[in-house]
């Protein structure tokens, strides 16, 4: 169904767009990635990492480079769970706090 596929890959491009904005409102700006997933280079990564699953919110962590991955989050809920998720992340970039 042709008429699917297009709603679909117009859905996720939109969402991927929501997750760009979302992650550079709190300072994390994706340095590639794809539609399903944004991935931050920062050598803050395990601390985000850590605080973020601390609050139940998983993302991939890398060691070379140090670095995090963001997937899509999946219905509207998680994506207010990641928004209130990410607040205390300018706090850890900023260096007034650590995990």
């Amino acid at each position: 169904d042709t008429a699917w596929q297009q709603q679909a890959r117009q859905q996720l491009l939109a969402s991927s767009t929501r997750l760009q904005m979302l992650l550079q409102q709190h300072q994390l700006h994706p340095a590639g990635g794809c539609a399903f997933f944004h991935w931050i280079v920062s050598p803050h990564a395990a601390a985000i990492h850590q605080t973020l699953a601390q609050q139940r919110i998983l993302v991939r962590l890398f060691d070379d480079p140090l670095s995090i991955r963001f997937g899509l989050p999946a219905h509207e809920n998680d994506w207010l769970r990641l928004e209130s998720a990410l607040m205390p992340i300018s706090d850890i970039l900023s260096g007034t706090q650590t995990c």
